[in-house]
């Protein structure tokens, strides 16, 4: 297809299938210089509790965790990839089954990560060829030239019907 002076050439490489995950967690960070022993101990605290009643899981979402970025929705992430998230996180979110609850440590520090669903999509994989089109200097003399002796050539309505212009129509 061509759009302006552009020609596209588009061809559907792959009909792939992507793997995603649906989450929640808690983070507790090891950032700041904070003993990661005593994080680590304060994970496995919550994660007992969350594991004996899954209810709990929003207040302590709520109470503990330092994701900003989650905390207003429970935790959750919604519908993500496997290159979205740091490979600690997402061994945490594909490896384990669906109700699965367990802890990773990743450079931001401690989750807590229950796995809310998974499901496979298919995703379309494109390659593209662009070329952009523009007519030779001498095509575009030629053509020109043909177009301003038609011009000069047909006055009027009488003679552009009998002009004899090279192109016609089929």
């Amino acid at each position: 297809f061509r759009t302006g002076d552009v020609w596209k050439l588009v061809k559907v490489k792959e009909l792939a299938d992507i793997s995603e995950a649906r989450v929640r967690h808690i983070l507790l960070s090891t950032q700041g210089g904070k003993p990661e022993d005593e994080v680590k101990q304060r994970a496995d605290s919550i994660l007992a509790v969350v594991k004996r009643d899954k209810s709990k899981f929003e207040d302590m979402v709520k109470k503990y965790s330092e994701d900003q970025g989650s905390v207003q929705n429970g935790g959750v992430y919604e519908w993500f990839d496997k290159t979205r998230m740091v490979p600690e996180f997402t061994a945490a979110s594909f490896d384990q089954k669906v109700g699965a609850t367990t802890v990773c440590k990743t450079s931001y520090g401690f989750h807590i990560v229950e796995v809310l669903g998974q499901r496979t999509r298919k995703e379309r994989r494109v390659l593209t060829v662009d070329r952009r089109s523009k007519p030779l200097p001498a095509t575009f003399k030629a053509v020109y030239r043909v177009a301003n002796d038609f011009s000069l050539r047909a006055t009027d309505t009488a003679s552009l019907q009998t002009s004899g212009h090279p192109v016609q129509r089929q």
